[in-house]
């Protein structure tokens, strides 16, 4: 299956995702519309592969969806901030000791610290986006394995980011 095709088959279903990731976002310069008409001129211009399957495009644009709000919050806190933010190249970023890398640091060590599965469904649900639903699809159980998982994996991962 083509991008093109894709889009204009599941373009309600995009938008639909679209709303979801902006869901918490209070100051922004996007619309659903103009997340998913962004996401698609950003694939158009990766000269990607055909996509494999339905999941793979829907994966494919929730990432670059999630991408380009994170790119436009950057933007935005830079200007906001007087414009003293500075990239660091990962490179640099990774030789660097936890303590001057911020929180991320500090919860990427804690999901480190919990179970596998845990860290998977807070990263599936958290940074991806995933609904219960999509997440118990991606991860191969029951929605009510990862309604327990759930319930276990946030307060868990609160224990270890405050200790």
């Amino acid at each position: 299956m083509h991008l093109d095709d894709f889009t204009q088959t599941h373009y309600t279903v995009l938008l639909r995702i679209a709303l979801t990731l902006l869901r918490g976002e209070t100051r922004t310069e996007h619309s659903a519309q103009t997340l998913v008409h962004e996401a698609y001129l950003c694939l158009t211009h990766q000269r990607h592969t055909p996509l494999n399957s339905i999941a793979h495009g829907f994966r494919l644009y929730r990432q670059v969806m999630r991408r380009l709000l994170i790119d436009a919050s950057r933007r935005q806190q830079a200007v906001r901030h007087g414009g003293t933010y500075q990239r660091v190249p990962w490179e640099a970023a990774v030789h660097q000791p936890a303590a001057d890398q911020g929180g991320m640091a500090t919860v990427q060590d804690a999901l480190a610290r919990l179970p596998t599965h845990y860290a998977t469904l807070l990263r599936l649900r958290l940074w991806e986006g995933y609904t219960q639903h999509e997440a118990a699809e991606q991860l191969s159980v029951s929605v009510s394995t990862v309604k327990r998982w759930w319930r276990a994996a946030r307060p868990a991962c609160a224990t270890l980011l405050t200790t």
